[in-house]
């Protein structure tokens, strides 16, 4: 059986996001090993993100940032700290009497024009804007019938980076979004609804020309923006951050593994429950918990933390991928839904329920009776789920 070479990470996977989904592809590029996802009870590497809160006495930080000034505890042996996303991060931390040594900077999504290529089909004149998650839905009613491109920054796939590289223009409230704008060379415009604390914004610019990047009302009209776009350029010592980059973290494995690559051409599992009789006093919120165990069994030796959709063995619909992936955006919008119960329309007009749409929230209640449901499980980041979840009819 062949060996294969891997690296133990951790990043923000509760919300799916295009900048931390890009972990992996950094890590694979940068150390030539297969990016494992664990948990926290083992050495592993934090990188892209302002994940500085997940830190413990097992993290190494490559490239994370803090996401404000808050005062957070953090639990770290200085010497794992190799590199840090930007200047304000390390001014916090000396403030908070952690010595920093030979520390680099840069966020490690800089990589990006080398893992997928400077594209030459740049399109004139082709805008693209990069909301919040949060609001991407403004955004898309704001410009529609327009020109302009919007992504949504929980389209985890590098379509998403291509898109920036074939641009004139990038216009994002997201971080990502505008480091990979600069990274690719475009002329970026900084927006921000208000909602989104500047401190990991100018944490990324103080490594850049432009610490006087200003940002701008989403309300501000198109053309006034683009007037103010302009090419932030990286003054990032690329070598110096790939020189820090902590490879005695990887080793050597053997095994029916399935790596981060396998797992991504598999977004979603569905896995058929037949060892248990779902009756109407079966709530969903028990069953969630049946999934999750089942799911840590079923998933040992995935490298790659994915979502997980459950189906009755007594007809219950399940979602297309289309579908799955709207779920998805639903939970991400809704930030604590853990789970999402999926009923079919004829069930639920033949049962007299309520025909929930997207988007409403439904708090958990003691008396609901669950009817043929499928459910889709986001990954966890609690060792628990909480008992919110989203009804989606289909």
């Amino acid at each position: 059986m062949s060996m294969e070479k891997c690296i133990p990470y951790r990043a923000w996977h509760y919300l799916e996001n295009i900048g931390d989904w890009l972990n992996a592809e950094v890590i694979k590029y940068v150390s030539n090993a297969y990016p494992r996802f664990v948990n926290n009870q083992e050495n592993h590497l934090l990188a892209i993100g302002s994940i500085f809160f997940m830190a413990d006495p097992n993290s190494h930080i490559w490239g994370s940032g803090l996401i404000d000034e808050s005062d957070q505890e953090i639990n770290l042996d200085s010497n794992r700290i190799y590199a840090l996303r930007g200047k304000k991060t390390a001014d916090l931390l000396t403030q908070r009497k952690i010595g920093l040594k030979d520390v680099a900077f840069g966020d490690p999504s800089i990589f990006l024009p080398e893992i997928v290529g400077q594209k030459t089909d740049e399109k004139a004149g082709k805008i693209v804007i990069i909301p919040h998650h949060s609001n991407v839905r403004f955004f898309m009613e704001k410009y529609s019938g327009e020109e302009i491109k919007i992504l949504d920054p929980t389209t985890i796939s590098l379509s998403f980076v291509d898109e920036i590289s074939t641009s004139e223009f990038v216009i994002s409230e997201s971080l990502h979004g505008l480091i990979l704008g600069s990274a690719f060379k475009k002329k970026i415009s900084w927006i921000n609804a208000g909602a989104q604390n500047p401190f990991k914004y100018n944490d990324w610019l103080s490594t850049t020309d432009s610490t006087d990047l200003q940002n701008f009302s989403p309300e501000m009209p198109i053309d006034e923006i683009l007037k103010e776009s302009r090419k932030v350029h990286s003054m990032v010592d690329k070598n110096h951050l790939l020189s820090v980059f902590p490879h005695n973290l990887s080793y050597y494995r053997e095994g029916n593994y399935v790596n981060f690559i396998q797992a991504r051409k598999k977004r979603f599992i569905v896995h058929l429950i037949d060892s248990v009789s779902y009756t109407s006093t079966f709530h969903p919120f028990e069953r969630a918990l049946n999934l999750q165990n089942l799911r840590g069994r079923l998933l040992k030796n995935w490298d790659e933390e994915i979502y997980f959709i459950g189906v009755s063995p007594d007809g219950a619909p399940y979602p297309s991928d289309l579908q799955t992936s709207s779920i998805i955006r639903d939970l991400n919008y809704h930030k604590i839904m853990q789970f999402a119960v999926i009923k079919s329309r004829s069930e639920a007009i033949s049962r007299g329920l309520p025909i929930i749409q997207i988007d409403e929230h439904i708090s958990w209640c003691d008396n609901y009776e669950s009817d043929i449901y499928s459910i889709v499980i986001r990954p966890f980041y609690e060792e628990s789920i909480s008992s919110d979840f989203i009804t989606y009819v289909i």
